[in-house]
């Protein structure tokens, strides 16, 4: 008593797959009425007799193992994307935290010593940073420009009066050398 294969259309698997469930299904059967008779002395209960209808008509269904393979297939695979999104994330937050710490190196590039682990390098990097962020600041306005515009024009100015009054000095003191 074989399986009747229907629309397998000549696939050899699908003809094996057939006949594994057909012998499973007898063997159920089998194995079932036997165990039915033993528990119950011979006569076996309606119970166990449904059961023994119903477990041969579920191994005799259609190829189980295909079945079975394919709804765990979708499982699996949605599991697997699941997993794959997750290493991707973790993957994009690595990627983004990286560039986020390095951020500052571009702005601020002098802050960066020329040898990364040298520790005299990186003292020095810093101190001289420290001294050119604490140094003197020059505020620049119209007012400020002009005043000191101002300060040169007065500084030509009063090197140009001293050099006049030198000339007088010098006369004067000449004066009082002859007369001693």
């Amino acid at each position: 008593m074989l399986l009747e294969v229907h629309g397998q259309g000549g696939n050899q698997l699908g003809v094996v797959f057939a006949i594994i469930a057909q012998q499973r299904a007898q063997r159920l059967f089998h194995e079932s009425a036997d165990l039915g008779l033993a528990l119950h002395g011979g006569q076996q209960p309606v119970e166990a007799q449904l059961a023994i209808v119903v477990g041969a008509a579920r191994a005799a269904g259609p190829v189980p193992h295909l079945q079975r393979i394919q709804r765990l297939l979708h499982r699996y695979l949605g599991v697997g994307l699941v997993i794959f999104l997750m290493y991707l994330t973790g993957v994009g937050l690595l990627v983004f935290s990286f560039t986020q710490l390095l951020a500052p190196v571009y702005v601020f590039p002098e802050w960066v010593p020329a040898i990364l682990v040298e520790p005299k390098e990186i003292a020095a990097t810093f101190w001289n940073n420290q001294s050119a962020a604490n140094s003197l600041l020059s505020l620049r306005s119209r007012e400020l420009l002009f005043l000191n515009a101002l300060r040169g024009y007065i500084l030509i100015l009063t090197a140009l009066a001293g050099a006049l009054l030198i000339t007088p000095l010098g006369k004067l003191l000449k004066v009082f050398k002859k007369t001693e």
